[in-house]
């Protein structure tokens, strides 16, 4: 028979847990973006104004700085939202592959601690980080690389469950 004390003790330790891993992904996120400090589309295309006139071939686009998509229209961005997708590129690995790593080291370090609130609380961030870098550069990443990443998750999970969990 449970007594309301031990029910009320259980609460608290649940409660505790998720607030520790809700603080602690929002720790590592905001310390990550703080590192890396993202691309802005108008440092890329500041210069870029809307052009008032209509451009109606390569000559006129050429002359106002542009790129002619074929039989269709002159594109004003084409080439700073290049430069700008290389930079976004460039910045999401840096945040999937540092938050992950960072949610690993969580994660598996979360099994030493010995104090079982805590210790809930840190493998459960490490978890929700590992999901949030895979999910922010899941389309960037070939099919190989997910089954392996996800592959070796499924392993350590497993391996923490028998030795956390037993």
């Amino acid at each position: 028979m449970v007594t309301k004390k031990s029910a009320s003790f259980n609460w608290k330790q649940k409660f505790m847990a998720i607030a520790l891993m809700i603080v602690t992904v929002a720790f590592v996120f905001t310390g990550i973006y703080m590192v890396f400090d993202g691309p802005s589309y108008e440092d890329h295309c500041y210069d870029k104004r809307a052009i008032p006139i209509e451009i109606n071939s390569l000559e006129e686009c050429d002359t106002y700085g542009g790129s002619w998509v074929e039989g269709s229209y002159c594109d004003m961005y084409s080439e700073c939202s290049e430069a700008y997708d290389t930079e976004s590129s460039k910045f999401r690995f840096n945040v999937f592959l540092t938050s992950f790593l960072i949610g690993a080291a969580i994660l598996l370090s979360a099994i030493f601690i010995p104090i079982p609130i805590i210790s809930a609380g840190m493998m459960s961030s490490g978890i929700v980080i590992l999901l949030i870098s895979l999910l922010q550069y899941w389309e960037k990443l070939g099919e190989v690389y997910r089954f392996v990443i996800l592959g070796l998750l499924l392993a350590a999970l497993i391996w923490i469950a028998v030795k956390k969990l037993k």
